[in-house]
């Protein structure tokens, strides 16, 4: 409790249940956003929006798409970030650089390097000048046997080479439609 509370967030329930990211639904405006059942104090700790363009958008795309995108939040009251396809992260940097949106990787490996074919370390992240990066996806738990323990080891490798990580705690479709997303958080 004593880190929600020096993080900004104070806890709320709704409905006997939390509220993992909306607003707040019993006042109706926008006086802080939900995580989880806490309510942000954004006097305190700035909101973060990020888009995951999960296996979308070539280089080129990508570069379209920012120049639509970076006009439509240059006066956000959040963090924007876009966490693009590793192919894509190089020419997004670039066209992001002295705008107000953050680059993000959509992965990252524990290990510094080594015969980790198609895989790229924090460093590499870093030195691209990405960050943030999503971790535990439910995607990659699904697809590449991503498991709570790699999650944490790639964490901490992104934690120590200062990204941002943005960890993922959520549920797949299949289990949201079954209404099981609060058990499995």
């Amino acid at each position: 409790r004593n880190a929600v509370r020096r993080g900004g967030l104070t806890q709320k329930r709704h409905g006997g249940r939390a509220v993992f990211c909306g607003l707040p639904p019993e006042t109706g405006k926008r006086i802080g956003y939900y995580f989880g059942g806490f309510t942000m104090d954004k006097q305190k700790r700035k909101a973060v929006i990020a888009g995951n363009w999960k296996m979308n958008n070539t280089p080129t795309e990508a570069g379209l798409l920012l120049e639509a995108l970076i006009p439509g939040v240059h006066d956000a009251d959040c963090e924007v970030v876009v966490c693009v396809p590793f192919t894509d992260l190089c020419n997004v940097v670039a066209k992001c650089a002295g705008t107000n949106v953050h680059v993000g990787a959509q992965n990252v490996h524990f290990e510094k390097s080594g015969a980790y074919t198609g895989e790229v370390s924090a460093d590499m992240l870093v030195d691209l000048g990405v960050e943030y990066v999503v971790i535990g996806h439910s995607e990659r738990r699904q697809y590449f046997a991503e498991t709570d323990e790699t999650v944490n080891k790639r964490t901490r490798a992104a934690l120590a080479a200062g990204l941002k990580p943005i960890v993922c705690v959520g549920e797949s479709l299949e289990q949201r439609e079954l209404g099981v997303t609060m058990d499995l958080i």
